[in-house]
């Protein structure tokens, strides 16, 4: 296999028996791919798709992104999104344990050994990306109970696959989609107030509506937007 390295992603070359070369990312993994014929040179793929990044990062990084792709093969000097914004990533090793991170001016230090593999690598990424959410849901969590006059008893992430969030009214406990910390703020503002408002109605009603519209004029509109992406 061969890799085309852009700043954002690593592209894999796919080489068929076809006449013409196009591009897709793989909805599993998020991993971008060209489809070469065999017929053209290495320098036109690397061309074609150099012509073509910035489609590719329209569709892996920006907010009009289509889907959220979730970040497999974390490499050195790797840019990944955190609310919508590019994040890089650089390894520094160390000899010993404990690995760990650090995060200053957008770049996301990962202190590894040597040796370490991706699993080691996607778990720092995760804790970090659980602590940016965190830190993100507190403040509009404690926002829009001020607003609300509410009290909640417990705010937790997790990853789900067909729900950005999901609450328990009875026990006023939610949890907020692990995913959110990759799209722009908005989406979890949004999705906190949207699981608010259910402890006042359980439904989708227009009751429901109204106290959207009440608390969050224009939900309608990011709801919308929110539907392009498809958890992953």
């Amino acid at each position: 296999m061969e890799y085309i390295e852009l700043r954002h992603n690593n592209v894999l070359v796919i080489r068929k028996n076809i006449k013409h070369m196009y591009l897709k990312i793989k909805r599993a993994t998020g991993e971008v791919q060209v489809i070469a014929p065999t017929s053209i040179t290495d320098q036109e793929v690397e061309k074609f798709v150099r012509e073509k990044e910035p489609w590719i990062i329209t569709h892996t990084l920006c907010e009009d992104n289509v889907k959220v792709v979730r970040q497999y093969n974390i490499h050195n000097g790797k840019e990944i999104a955190l609310f919508g914004k590019p994040v890089k990533v650089i390894y520094k090793y160390i000899d010993k344990n404990p690995q760990y991170y650090s995060f200053n001016d957008n770049i996301l230090s990962l202190y590894i050994k040597k040796d370490a593999g991706q699993d080691k690598i996607q778990s720092l990424v995760t804790d970090w990306y659980r602590e940016q959410l965190c830190n993100a849901i507190d403040k509009y969590s404690q926002k829009w109970m001020d607003i609300m006059d509410l009290e909640i008893n417990e705010i937790k992430t997790k990853k789900m696959k067909t729900r950005w969030g999901t609450c328990n009214p009875g026990r006023k406990n939610i949890w907020i989609n692990y995913e959110l910390a990759k799209l722009p703020e908005k989406y979890l503002e949004y999705v906190i107030v949207h699981e608010f408002v259910h402890l006042f109605e359980r439904g989708h009603g227009l009751k429901f509506k109204a106290k959207m519209s009440e608390f969050f004029p224009g939900w309608e509109y990011v709801e919308k937007d929110i539907e392009k992406y498809a958890i992953v």
